[in-house]
């Protein structure tokens, strides 16, 4: 048997391949979450398999869904059309036993290894369904999984707002970008 000194784990998101020869892809999937005006939805955006595996049918009537995740409003802003789905990749690296996402970098401090940067993006301002922030690569892909724009769980840029936010080192209406580093 080979073990590998690695095993840190993380997504990316916007695209269904892993950054390098130092990461393996576990799977590639969906983008998914709750529906994005709803209250009660989970926190965090999941990367659903391509090979589900279901358990039995489901015939109560209280249960929560989940729909494909979707740029939204600043679609030129990722390179992609509104309403296009996002894909994901689920990669382990052969030699990091740590990850971390740093927002408001592109580039990992020093010792550390960049696995992929990109821009970071959560639910809308006005959404009632608050969301973990996520690192969307900078150069992401779009699927055309479930062929509609549901407005299902959606992806906004984030921009920074001065007041309780230090300005400087920040600017008012910045994008903030984002790196996932392992180590």
């Amino acid at each position: 048997m080979y073990f590998y000194k690695g095993g840190a784990q993380f997504v990316r998101w916007g695209k269904s391949a892993c950054p390098d020869d130092d990461t393996e892809l576990v799977y590639e999937g969906f983008g998914a979450d709750g529906y994005y005006n709803s209250y009660g939805t989970g926190v965090n955006f999941l990367c659903l398999p391509r090979d589900p595996i279901f358990g039995s049918n489901y015939t109560g009537t209280s249960y929560a869904q989940v729909l494909g995740a979707e740029y939204d409003s600043d679609a030129a802003f990722f390179g992609t059309r509104d309403g296009d789905n996002l894909p994901c990749a689920v990669c382990r690296s052969h030699s990091s036993v740590t990850n971390m996402m740093l927002p408001g970098r592109n580039k990992c401090y020093q010792n550390w290894r960049k696995q992929y940067n990109g821009y970071l993006a959560t639910s809308s301002s006005g959404s009632p369904a608050s969301k973990d922030y996520i690192c969307i690569d900078e150069n992401p892909d779009a699927l055309v999984a479930g062929g509609h724009n549901d407005n299902g769980a959606l992806f906004y840029s984030v921009v920074t707002k001065c007041g309780a936010l230090a300005c400087p080192p920040y600017h008012e209406g910045s994008r903030l970008t984002c790196v996932v580093c392992t180590k």
